[in-house]
């Protein structure tokens, strides 16, 4: 049953990434895999890998075409793992993390798909990707009988910004299992007293280990910025420029940085 469920997810994962790609070639080669022709698909998504460098934006993108039309859950998962912990600033990257997530939840490994959710809520709170991800975490969470933290999962995806009528449908058909959860919400608090100088900063990324976020701390030194890191929950490593004087230089630091590295880097409100 478990690889039953996991086939049927793969081919999920597949017909949605038909209309995710941004390149012809790619759209072909996931439109082939999903007529049952994956040597070709393979053979065209083997090609440009050959002949793409793993340091062009476009490396990732094909490497998640590779996870989307791979014949194995093992082929599928390691490519989506090197997309995320490799190329953390891909706009691909939580992509990834999010099949990745789904990927946990059909194995069962309801632990891993909250921290795939985790991952994309640290890399970027207004990620696009929140709703579906809170999704998937919040069922996560009641299958640990965790039904407090389902139902915070629940109201960030409602919250969100993003979230569409289809994200929201089935977050409220979840929001059902809530009813009598006390309200964990925090008291809303008096003004706030202005931030100090120095005290702002931006979250550049949120890696799964700590090689990852030494490469990004490299690149952070090549643009003359100086990051560091905090480790959460023992496997989330947050890259961060910190000590900014005002919140229009962490604007500018952060478009800076979204400019030469990617991602989705975001303010760090004092």
């Amino acid at each position: 049953m478990k690889r039953l469920i996991i086939l049927a997810l793969a081919l999920a994962i597949a017909t949605t990434a038909a209309n995710a790609q941004s390149d012809a070639r790619l759209k072909t080669a996931v439109q082939l895999a999903a007529e049952g022709l994956p040597d070709s698909a393979t053979a065209i998504v083997n090609g440009l890998l050959a002949v793409t460098p793993v340091s062009d934006p476009f490396y990732p993108e094909v490497l998640y075409t590779q996870g989307s039309i791979a014949r194995t859950t093992m082929e599928m998962q390691r490519a989506y793992q090197k997309v995320a912990v490799e190329y953390p600033n891909s706009p691909w990257a939580d992509d990834a993390l999010l099949r990745l997530a789904q990927m946990d939840f059909a194995s069962r490994n309801f632990a891993g798909t909250v921290r795939g959710a985790e991952q994309i809520r640290a890399n970027d709170p207004s990620s696009s990707l929140l709703p579906s991800a809170s999704y998937w975490a919040a069922r996560a969470s009641f299958e640990l009988d965790k039904t407090a933290d389902a139902c915070a999962w629940i109201t960030r995806g409602l919250e969100s910004p993003t979230a569409d009528i289809e994200a929201k449908n089935r977050l409220e058909f979840l929001q059902g299992r809530c009813a009598g959860v006390a309200d964990t919400s925090p008291a809303a608090a008096g003004p706030a007293a202005p931030p100090a100088a120095g005290s702002w900063g931006v979250q550049v990324a949120a890696v799964s280990s700590q090689a990852s976020a030494n490469n990004v701390l490299a690149d952070l030194k090549a643009l003359g910025m100086t990051g560091t890191v905090v480790n959460e929950q023992g496997n989330l490593f947050k890259v961060r420029v910190t000590g900014l004087a005002s919140r229009d230089a962490a604007d500018a630091a952060a478009a800076a940085i979204k400019a030469k590295l990617g991602g989705s880097p975001f303010v760090l409100v004092p």
